[in-house]
């Protein structure tokens, strides 16, 4: 066997697990365009470092009029997480952390905790309310589409305002 085939033996064994996630609902090919601009200086590295496809939404709700920012979190081939924040060095500290996003790799066909809720492409959603007491937890929706699980959070997010932002991440646009 010559070092041609080889290699190509190789790329085709080490990405056929990637390809046993991606059936089902597609996932949109997106591109920077189709992501909110504060996704814009953490694709590259997202990209580079996961395998996961990532569904990051275009709509994020604020209700403060204050700047927000996505900073890379946890990121490995099967796992990735991005923070939302109102400081660019927020590193999740409730004084200035806003949310999240994450995308993981699942084997599980279980996954219904929280409210269910219907969001695009026949896709069902779990919302779970974040206790506010002294300050808000982060709400979030989880869903699965092809073998990933991905979440969205918000401190003190609401129902509609998480599923828009699922919606949107969903269709990629």
């Amino acid at each position: 066997m010559n070092i041609m085939t080889k290699s190509m033996l190789l790329m085709t064994l080490l990405m056929f697990p990637y390809s046993i996630y991606t059936s089902g609902y597609p996932i949109p090919k997106q591109t920077e365009n189709d992501f909110n601009p504060i996704f814009k200086d953490v694709i590259p590295s997202l990209k580079q470092k996961t395998l996961i496809p990532p569904a990051l939404p275009t709509y994020i709700s604020q209700e403060e009029k204050k700047p927000i920012y996505a900073r890379l979190g946890q990121v490995t081939p099967s796992y990735y997480e991005i923070e939302i924040a109102f400081d660019k060095e927020c590193n999740w500290s409730t004084a200035c952390h806003y949310g999240f996003v994450s995308g993981k790799k699942t084997l599980s066909n279980k996954y219904s905790r929280g409210k269910q809720v219907e969001l695009a492409k026949g896709i069902i959603g779990y919302f779970i309310e974040g206790p506010c007491e002294a300050s808000c937890s982060d709400s979030t929706i989880r869903w699965k589409q092809n073998g990933y699980v991905y979440s969205i959070g918000i401190k003190g997010g609401n129902i509609k305002h998480l599923t828009k932002a699922a919606i949107s991440a969903i269709e990629g646009k």
